[in-house]
């Protein structure tokens, strides 16, 4: 009877990923079949900020991809069906903010993938992995390492879908 209660709670802690497989199917598909419909540059703030946005029948793509000074670069992707966001992809590589020179042993600079999928506007989980790097390091050595890291999890609410759908309406306003 134990271990039957076991099992029971096992299962129902783990999160159905068959949602996650038809999102990320979606997300590949799309980018095969999409074609660019705007393009825009900024280089307020950012040394250089390209936005673009795809169409594919009634999806939609907004890629905000920028670079300044230094090493930050950010990479973000919103996919859209509609008004639902269901996929939101970033990159980011930039340094940690501090005051001062960081410790000898404490990497000044990281490395972020976070891969956002929603299944309907009140759940959705969020993978996400970091790698720290120092100066000199090699970025395409990293990524590749990065790559191979396992994701941590997080599932998303309501609340968190919000958030994503507040930053894409003000990407949006701003960059197209």
């Amino acid at each position: 009877m134990m271990k039957l209660l076991l099992i029971l709670s096992l299962l129902a802690y783990t999160v159905p990923d068959y949602w996650i497989r038809d999102v990320e199917r979606r997300v590949e598909l799309f980018d095969v079949e999409s074609h660019l419909i705007k393009e825009k540059t900024d280089t307020s703030g950012f040394d250089c900020l390209i936005a673009r946005k795809y169409k594919s029948g009634n999806l939609e793509k907004l890629h905000l991809a920028g670079k300044s000074e230094g090493i930050d670069t950010i990479d973000v992707k919103f996919y859209t069906k509609g008004k639902f966001i269901y996929a939101q992809l970033e990159l980011v590589i930039t340094g940690y903010l501090q005051k001062g020179q960081p410790a000898e042993d404490q990497p000044a600079n990281y490395i972020e993938e976070s891969k956002t999928y929603y299944k309907n506007k009140k759940e959705g989980i969020l993978l996400n992995r970091i790698i720290d790097y120092g100066e000199n390091a090699d970025l395409d050595s990293l990524k590749y390492v990065l790559s191979t890291m396992k994701f941590d999890t997080v599932i998303l609410t309501a609340e968190h879908y919000q958030r994503t759908v507040n930053r894409f309406k003000k990407s949006k306003k701003r960059f197209l």
